[in-house]
C-alpha cells in the first residue's frame, strides 16, 4: 500500500467530520438569525401599537378641549 493510499484512508473521514461541523454550524447560525428576526418583529409590533394609542389618547384629549 502507497503512503498516499494511507493518507487518503485518513483524509477523506476527516473531510466528511469538517462538513458535518460546518453545516451543523451553519444551521445554528440560521436559528439564532430567526430569532432574531422575531423578536424585532415583535418589538416593531409593540412599538406600532404603542403609537396607535398614544394617538388615540392625543384625539381623545383634542376632543376633550373643544368640547
Amino acid at each position: 500500500m502507497s503512503l498516499k493510499a494511507i493518507e487518503m484512508q485518513i483524509a477523506l473521514p476527516r473531510t466528511f467530520d469538517a462538513a458535518k461541523q460546518a453545516e451543523h454550524l451553519n444551521g445554528n447560525h440560521q436559528l439564532t438569525q430567526s430569532a432574531a428576526s422575531l423578536q424585532l418583529e415583535k418589538e416593531l409590533r409593540k412599538k406600532r401599537h404603542t403609537v396607535q394609542e398614544s394617538k388615540q389618547k392625543g384625539l381623545v384629549a383634542l376632543r376633550k378641549e373643544k368640547e
